[in-house]
């Protein structure tokens, strides 16, 4: 089996793969891949890692002149490319529609341009259920998604040649889903750039709980909230009783997760959907950071405690974080 293996961040060159995971341990993010492709290494597949940006034709054709030298021809495509930015409608703009169109649209069309003269046994998209169920904060992936899909039965229908968008849900086996079910004592390295970890991979702040994500672009932490446990909620209220995290409770977590040297700004922040949970219930609250573009996008979701891997996260609040100085004050008119 001979693979071609693509990504916009370039990995080590292939003879320093081992001394790369002995300096920066075995759980740093590159290592973590580098372990995957020594593992299909050793169960005897060929593999080529590349980096491209999917959507820039220069790149893919430097990378398709390799894989030529060293393999020869392309017999099948796996297009797994894609950029998720949650936030409600009011808050897309151009640019951050164009960052979940590029990969999955232009990334596609350049795909099919390029690769029309190789004897392709299939073609394979990766869309989402989300092209159907347009889960909240997602309508621009949910645009793309059925793009791929549309895409898919226009290239085997009228060009008779095999193509398939699978339409995934969460995955419950890779990615955050799998992280946040795994046993809680799974040990996490605390080398993020925030978030004080207690034994296990569990903050010492009682809103994180237990870290699932730390490399250098993403920090996560799921906690299970209860009003029985945790008095943010037990002393916020509605009249039917129902416990409510109040916004300041977004702020404290986001803080919490940060806990950096220096001054944050906090900016674009909404909220998106009230956190409520009744009183005996109890609902797995996720708070991640993730960085793109020189800043950190942020959101805090939860679904109900218990739920299957599948079960789509609520988002509550989402905004960005910046280090550094703070902006100078600017009079703002309220009207």
């Amino acid at each position: 089996l001979r693979l071609v293996l693509v990504g916009r961040q370039a990995l080590p060159a292939r003879s320093e793969w081992s001394r790369w995971i002995a300096a920066h341990g075995r759980d740093d993010a590159t290592s973590l891949r580098l372990r995957k492709l020594l593992a299909l290494e050793s169960a005897g597949a060929e593999v080529l890692a590349g980096a491209a940006d999917i959507a820039n034709p220069e790149e893919l054709r430097a990378l398709l002149h390799e894989v030529h030298a060293r393999f020869g021809a392309i017999h099948g495509v796996i297009h797994a490319a894609g950029v998720v930015e949650d936030g409600v409608i009011s808050s897309k703009t151009a640019a951050s529609v164009d960052r979940v169109f590029t990969p999955k649209i232009q990334g596609t069309l350049q795909l099919d341009e390029l690769l029309a003269q190789e004897p392709l046994d299939f073609f394979v998209l990766f869309s989402s259920t989300s092209a159907w169920f347009g889960p909240l904060g997602q309508i621009d992936s949910a645009a793309a998604n059925a793009f791929l899909a549309a895409f898919a039965l226009h290239r085997s229908a009228k060009r008779g040649q095999r193509t398939v968008a699978i339409a995934w849900g969460t995955w419950g086996e890779v990615g955050m889903a799998a992280r946040l079910v795994a046993p809680a004592s799974t040990p996490t390295e605390d080398r993020t750039t925030g978030g004080a970890s207690g034994p296990e991979g569990t903050s010492d702040h009682p809103l994180l709980g237990r870290c699932i994500v730390q490399s250098e672009r993403e920090v996560a932490y799921v906690a299970r909230l209860s009003p029985r446990t945790h008095w943010i909620l037990g002393e916020h209220r509605l009249a039917d009783g129902t416990a409510l995290v109040p916004g300041t409770g977004y702020l404290e977590m986001l803080h919490a997760i940060c806990e950096m040297d220096g001054e944050l700004e906090l900016r674009d922040l909404s909220f998106v959907a009230p956190l409520a949970i009744p009183d005996e219930g109890e609902r797995a609250v996720l708070v991640r950071l993730e960085q793109e573009n020189g800043e950190w996008r942020c959101e805090v979701a939860s679904r109900a405690s218990g739920d299957a891997s599948d079960a789509e996260w609520v988002v509550h609040a989402q905004g960005k974080l910046l280090r550094g100085p703070v902006s100078s004050d600017t009079a703002i008119s309220l009207e």
